[in-house]
């Protein structure tokens, strides 16, 4: 996996509380957008995808299915219908919640113009434009 991939990974509705994102039915996985890897806890920051309309902004961005990049390597079959990004339902997950039957989760990957839609979305949520890291004392 690599950062700006689309991967299928499931999340249980049983693992969720409110309104966070979950799997649609039982192994029907969702498509999450890679942020970050961190190989040595084995854990990874994805944002999943979802066939609700965009209507948050700036925390929700509108794909264009046609401009998601696609390779062999990618799983064969499937079809993109999730097509916005729920920055606001950012989440560290397990690598293995991204072992969903055989063969590769891999689903796509951002366009560039996609990848810096997501990136400004992730500013605004965040908001660290402020943020200056404090001097040590001397």
């Amino acid at each position: 996996m690599k950062t700006w991939e689309l991967h299928l990974g499931s999340v249980p509705k049983q693992h969720t509380e409110g309104g966070e994102q979950h799997d649609h039915a039982e192994d029907v996985a969702r498509p999450y957008v890679i942020l970050r890897m961190f190989p040595k806890q084995g854990t990874l920051i994805a944002c999943p995808l979802s066939t609700s309309a965009a209507t948050t902004p700036p925390f929700r961005v509108a794909l264009d299915p046609a401009e998601i990049e696609r390779t062999n390597d990618d799983r064969p079959g499937y079809e993109h219908k999730h097509t916005v990004v729920m920055v606001d339902q950012i989440r560290t997950m397990a690598f293995k919640r991204f072992d969903v039957g055989g063969g590769t989760s891999r689903v796509g990957k951002l366009s560039p113009a996609q990848q810096a839609q997501v990136e400004a979305a992730l500013n605004a949520l965040v908001d660290l434009t402020e943020f200056k890291p404090k001097k040590k004392p001397k």
